[in-house]
C-alpha cells in the first residue's frame, strides 16, 4: 500500500510521476504536507518524518481507502482545508464542482497575496478555467476604465455590474458569469497559473446576454513578464466552439502591453487613451480588443468585447461585432523540468519525474531523471553515455533522441529538446558530469549547442576543468561531426568534453578532461537547469522563508550577489520574525582572529565554524540603500535590532541610524562603525559610536575582560567580557519595513491588532515609522493614517489636517484630547491604497468601509461610495454646508449618504468636529 524510502537513495529507479495523480500515486516528502483527492476522498496528509519520504498508491479504491483507514507511523491526515491555488486545483479536488464564484490563494497561506474571489469555468474542455478579465456590453464604471500600469499589473480583482455602474466584487461577483464585469491584473494571471513557463488561456465570446457561447478558443502562452511589457509567445490555438478566424487576443499578446499612463504601442497617438484609458496588447491602434470602444464608445466602436475585427456594431453569431467576452487561464498538468518541481516542491527526492519539457502539449509528457540535491538541486538529466556497457551512437541522427522513455538506459539522449530547456532569460544553464570523476563545470550560455557553433554568452559558474580549449559547449558539425555531435573543444577540431561520442577515444572510453592532464572516463552526463525559477538560488535566508523554502533553522544554498555562483550559510528561521543571515559568528573557543583584514572573510565555506565571517559580502545584503542588522550574544537574552545606512566594515562613525528593537543603549550605543579611521588594533568593528571605547564589538582581535566586550549589564557584571558573540542581516524590504500594514499582514507578519514598523516609501527616503495596524476588520491590514482622540481646538485638529502630517510620531497611539495624522493623500499615492475605513464610535454604523474605491486624494471630489470626500476645490451635491469644503484643504470626510460628516475645524471656529450634533467625537481613519 505504501513505501518507506530514505531520501539518500534514489526514488523510484522504474517508475515516475507526474505532479500527484491517482493513476500515479503521490509523493509526500519528509516534513510536508500534500493534498490528495482520490476516489471522492480528499485528505490532507502530513508527513512528520525527519529524513523519510512517503509515497502513497491511491490507483484503485481498496488502496486509498486502506490507507485513509489506517495510515503508517509518522503519517497523519485531515481533512482538505479550503485554500485552493486556483480553479483548477478546486476541480481537482472536487470534480465534480460546478461552475460559479469561489476563493482561491494563489501562492498560498504563506504568501504574499492574499485569498481573492473568482469565477471559475468547470465545465468547458474539462474545467479548471480561472476568470481573470471580462467585459459585457455596455455599462460603465468597468474595471478597466482608466486604469494606470500598476493598477492593470497588480491590482486585485475589480468588478462592476454587467449593465450598470459601480464597482465591488463583494457585491457584483456571483455564479452568472453574464451578471458582472472583472479583471485581475496581470501578476496575478501567472500565480494563478503557478508561475509555469508556459500556461493556457481560454477566451469565450458571445453576441449578446442570454445567448450561449457562439465563438470560443484556447491556445497556450508564455508565462507574462514586466521586463517583456508583458508580451507573449502564443501556440497551438484550438477552436472549441464556431468557426470563425482566430481571436484578436491570440494575435494581439505578442505586442507590448499598454496603459492609460503608459503608452507602449506602435501608434503615434496612445491607442489606450483612445479607448476610455482602457489597458490592452494595442497594434496601432486596435483590429479586436476584449475592451471594445471602452466606455465612451472610442472612435465610434461599441461599449462591448470584439471576438475579432473592429467592426463598428453590435454582434452577430459569426463573431463580428461587439458582445461579451471572457478571458480565463488554466494551469498545465504537468510542470516543464526538474528545476520548477525543486521550486514548487523544495523537499522532491531525486529520482524520475514526468515533465511536458515545452510546456505547451507539443510533445507528449516525458519521464525524465531529476537530481534534486546535487549543486542546489533542480538538474534535469538530458544526455547519458555509459560507453563501456552501453557502447557508442552511430551517428548524428542517433544521437539526437534515443532511449527516451527510459532515463536509466546506459545510452540516452533528449539532446532534441533541449530548446524546451531554455530560460526566461535567453540562458542554458549546463552541467558536464561523470559519475567516475569528481570534477564537473558548471555554466551559462546563451546558444543552444544541439545547433549552435560557435558558443556564445559563456558565463563560468564553476568550472573544474578548463584544459583544452574549453568554454562550454558547440555543435561539432561546424568543425568535424566524424567523433562527437557536440563538444566543448570550443573553434577547435578537437573533441573534448564530448556529448554523443561516436568512437572510443585512445582505446580506453569518452574524451573528459581534467584541470590540468585531460583524462577519459567510461560515462559522461549532461544536465540542465532552469534559472527562470530563482527560489533554485535565493538571495538570503529571508528570500529563502518568504518563499516557503525553509525547513527551520540551519544551512541553506543562496546566491547574496546573484551571479549564479551559491554559497552555503546558516539561516535563523524562528526569531525575530525570522529570515535572518548569519554574516559573522565568533566563540572565543576557536580563539580571536589575527586583524581586521581577518575578520572581513573567514571560513566561508562553514558557517557554524567557531571563527566565520563573510562580512565583506554585506553590500549584497543591503537594499533601499540601507542594512538592517541584528546583534546577539548566545547564552544572553539581550540583542539589539536597526538599521543603518553606512557599511561597518568601511564606514566611521555610523549614519542612518534606526532603533528597531533595542535591548541596550549604554556604552554609547548608535550602530555599528569600523572601529578605527586608518587601523584597528582590538576589533574590526565596535556599537560604541564615535567613541573610544569598544563594546558591542565584531571582530575582537585582542581579549576584554577575558572574552568579547558586550555590553555592561549582558553578564551582570560590569567589565566581564562575553564568549561567543554574532552579527546577522535582513534586506530592509523585511519584516522591518514593509510599507503598510497589508503588506506585514500579507507577509504573514502579523501578531494581530496593534504597533507596527512600516516604511511608506520603501526606499528609505523617509525614516520608518510606527503606526497602529487594524489586523481584524474586515480582512484586516488596515494603515491607521488619522486620528481624533478627545476635545477639539485648533492646536488639536488644524484645518489641514486631513492633507498634511501632524504630529506624526503619536499616530500608533490615541492620546486623551489629541490628534495625529500622515497625510492620507501621501500615504495612498505612495502605496497604492484601494480601500478606506472610518471608526466613529458615535455613530451607530461604525465602522464605515469602502472597498475598490481606488487611490484616496484630494484633487477630486468623490460623491459616490460609503465614505464620499471633499476636493481642494469642490464638495458633493447634497452635502450641508457646515460639512462641506469651505476652504483650500479644508477636507472631509461624508458618510451615511452624506448626512453625517467628520469636519476639522469647521468654518475655522474650532468648536465641531462630527457632525448632526454629535461635536467633539472620536474617530480613527484608515487605509489598506
Amino acid at each position: 500500500m505504501y513505501q518507506l524510502l530514505m531520501a539518500s537513495i534514489l526514488f523510484f529507479a522504474r517508475d515516475g510521476f507526474a505532479v500527484g495523480t491517482p493513476d500515479s500515486g503521490y509523493v509526500v516528502p519528509s516534513g510536508s504536507a500534500v493534498r490528495v483527492n482520490a476516489h471522492g476522498t480528499c485528505r490532507r496528509v502530513t508527513n512528520a518524518h525527519g529524513s523519510y519520504h512517503y509515497f502513497i498508491s491511491a490507483k484503485t479504491s481498496p488502496e486509498w481507502s486502506s490507507f485513509v483507514a489506517s495510515p503508517p507511523s509518522g503519517v497523519s491526515l485531515s481533512a482538505c482545508d479550503g485554500t485552493y491555488r486556483s480553479c483548477l486545483d478546486h476541480k481537482r479536488a472536487n470534480p465534480a464542482a460546478t461552475s460559479g464564484k469561489y476563493t482561491i490563494d494563489p501562492d498560498g497561506t504563506s504568501g504574499g497575496y492574499p485569498a481573492i474571489d473568482v469565477y471559475c469555468d468547470m465545465t468547458t474542455d474539462g474545467g479548471g478555467w480561472t476568470l481573470v478579465w471580462s467585459n459585457t456590453q455596455n455599462g460603465t464604471n468597468k474595471p478597466v476604465t482608466n486604469i494606470s500600469w500598476t493598477g492593470a499589473t497588480l491590482t486585485t480583482p475589480l468588478c462592476s455590474q454587467a449593465q450598470g455602474a459601480g464597482t465591488g466584487c463583494a457585491t457584483y461577483l456571483g455564479n452568472n458569469k453574464e451578471g458582472f464585469n472583472y479583471f485581475v491584473g496581470l501578476e496575478w494571471w501567472n500565480r494563478i497559473t503557478g508561475n509555469t513557463k508556459n500556461t493556457q488561456m481560454m477566451y469565450q465570446w458571445s453576441s449578446g446576454y442570454g445567448q450561449p457561447t457562439e465563438q470560443s478558443a484556447k491556445f497556450n502562452f508564455k508565462r507574462l513578464r514586466s521586463s517583456n511589457l508583458y508580451s507573449s509567445v502564443n501556440s497551438n490555438y484550438t477552436i472549441l466552439t464556431g468557426s470563425a478566424a482566430t481571436a484578436g487576443i491570440y494575435s494581439f499578446m505578442g505586442f507590448p502591453f499598454s496603459a492609460a499612463d503608459a503608452d507602449n504601442d506602435l501608434h503615434s497617438i496612445s491607442c489606450a487613451n483612445s479607448f476610455t484609458g482602457t489597458p490592452f496588447w494595442y497594434t496601432s491602434c486596435w483590429s479586436g480588443s476584449i475592451n471594445g470602444g471602452g466606455e465612451a464608445s472610442g472612435n465610434a466602436y461599441f461599449n462591448g468585447a470584439y471576438w475579432l475585427g473592429s467592426d463598428k456594431s453590435w454582434a452577430t453569431s459569426a463573431g463580428v461585432g461587439a458582445g461579451n467576452g471572457w478571458l480565463f487561464v488554466r494551469e498545465n498538468d504537468y510542470l516543464s523540468n526538474c528545476t520548477e518541481i525543486k521550486s514548487k516542491f523544495p523537499k522532491a527526492p531525486s529520482g524520475l519525474y514526468w515533465i511536458d519539457a515545452d510546456g505547451m502539449g507539443a510533445n507528449n509528457p516525458i519521464l525524465v531523471k531529476c537530481d534534486m540535491t546535487t549543486d542546489g538541486g533542480g538538474w534535469t538529466q538530458v544526455f547519458n553515455q555509459k560507453a563501456d556497457t552501453g557502447g557508442y551512437f552511430t551517428n548524428s541522427t542517433e544521437v539526437q533522441s534515443y532511449n527516451v522513455t527510459n532515463p536509466n538506459a546506459d545510452r540516452y539522449s533528449i539532446l532534441s529538446y533541449l530548446e524546451s530547456f531554455r530560460s526566461f532569460q535567453g540562458n542554458f544553464t549546463f552541467k558536464i558530469s561523470s559519475p567516475n570523476s569528481a570534477q564537473r563545470n558548471i555554466w551559462r550560455q546563451r546558444t543552444n549547442p544541439y545547433v549552435d557553433q560557435p558558443v556564445a554568452g559563456y558565463v563560468p559558474i564553476t568550472i573544474d576543468m578548463s584544459t583544452n580549449a574549453w568554454g562550454g559547449l558547440e555543435r561539432n558539425c561546424g568543425v568535424g561531426c566524424s567523433n562527437a555531435f557536440i563538444d566543448g573543444s570550443v573553434n577547435n577540431t578537437n573533441y573534448w568534453y564530448g556529448i554523443g561520442t561516436y568512437a572510443i577515444y585512445g582505446g580506453v572510453g569518452l574524451p573528459y578532461s581534467g584541470a590540468s592532464t585531460p583524462i577519459v572516463v567510461n560515462q559522461t552526463q549532461l544536465w540542465v537547469r532552469d534559472d527562470s525559477f530563482l527560489l533554485r538560488d535565493p538571495r538570503d535566508c529571508q528570500e529563502v522563508l518568504e518563499y516557503g523554502l525553509s525547513t527551520g533553522n540551519g544551512l541553506y544554498w543562496v546566491d547574496p550577489s546573484l551571479s549564479g555562483t551559491a554559497m552555503q550559510v546558516y539561516c535563523d528561521m524562528t526569531t525575530d520574525g525570522g529570515g535572518w543571515t548569519l554574516v559573522f559568528n565568533h566563540n572565543i573557543a576557536g580563539g580571536y582572529f589575527v586583524d581586521a583584514n581577518d575578520a572581513l572573510s573567514k571560513n566561508v565555506a562553514s558557517p557554524t565554524a567557531n571563527q566565520y565571517s563573510i562580512l565583506n559580502q554585506l553590500d549584497n545584503f543591503k537594499a533601499n540603500g540601507r542594512y538592517i542588522f541584528k546583534i546577539n550574544w548566545p547564552g544572553y537574552a539581550g540583542r539589539n535590532i536597526w538599521a543603518q545606512t553606512t557599511n561597518p566594515t568601511i564606514d566611521q562613525p555610523a549614519a542612518g541610524y534606526v532603533p528597531l528593537v533595542i535591548d541596550s543603549t549604554s556604552n554609547y550605543w548608535k550602530g555599528l562603525e569600523k572601529n578605527c579611521a586608518n587601523g584597528c588594533t582590538s576589533s574590526l568593528m565596535d556599537g560604541s559610536v564615535n567613541h573610544g571605547n569598544w563594546f558591542y564589538a565584531i571582530g575582537s582581535t585582542v581579549v576584554w575582560g577575558g572574552g568579547i566586550p558586550a555590553y555592561d549589564s549582558i553578564t551582570g557584571t560590569s567589565g566581564v567580557g562575553v564568549p561567543h558573540a554574532q552579527l546577522w542581516t535582513r534586506r530592509a524590504e523585511g519584516q522591518f519595513t514593509k510599507r503598510s500594514c497589508k503588506e506585514i499582514l500579507n507577509a504573514g507578519l502579523s501578531i494581530g491588532d496593534g504597533t507596527y514598523l512600516i516604511d511608506p516609501d520603501g526606499i528609505g527616503g523617509l525614516l520608518p515609522m510606527n503606526v497602529y495596524c487594524d489586523m481584524t476588520t474586515s480582512g484586516g491590514g488596515w494603515t491607521r493614517v488619522a486620528y481624533s482622540n478627545g476635545i477639539v481646538t485648533a492646536t488639536t485638529v488644524p484645518d489641514d489636517f486631513m492633507v498634511n502630517k501632524y504630529l506624526p510620531a503619536n499616530i500608533n497611539q490615541t492620546v486623551a484630547n489629541s490628534a495625529s495624522s500622515i497625510n492620507s493623500e501621501w500615504f495612498s499615492r505612495l502605496v497604492g491604497t484601494t480601500d478606506a475605513m472610518l471608526k466613529a464610535p458615535a455613530y451607530g454604523g461604525s465602522p464605515y468601509i469602502d472597498v475598490g474605491l481606488g487611490l484616496w486624494e484630494y484633487d477630486n471630489a468623490r460623491c459616490t461610495g460609503t465614505l464620499l470626500h471633499t476636493s481642494r476645490t469642490a464638495g458633493c451635491a447634497g452635502q450641508g454646508g457646515n460639512d462641506n469644503y469651505s476652504t483650500a484643504d479644508m477636507f472631509n470626510i461624508a458618510f451615511e449618504g452624506g448626512a453625517q460628516a467628520i469636519v476639522p475645524n469647521w468654518n475655522n471656529t474650532g468648536n465641531e468636529l462630527c457632525y448632526s450634533g454629535k461635536g467633539d467625537c472620536s474617530f480613527e481613519f484608515f487605509l489598506r
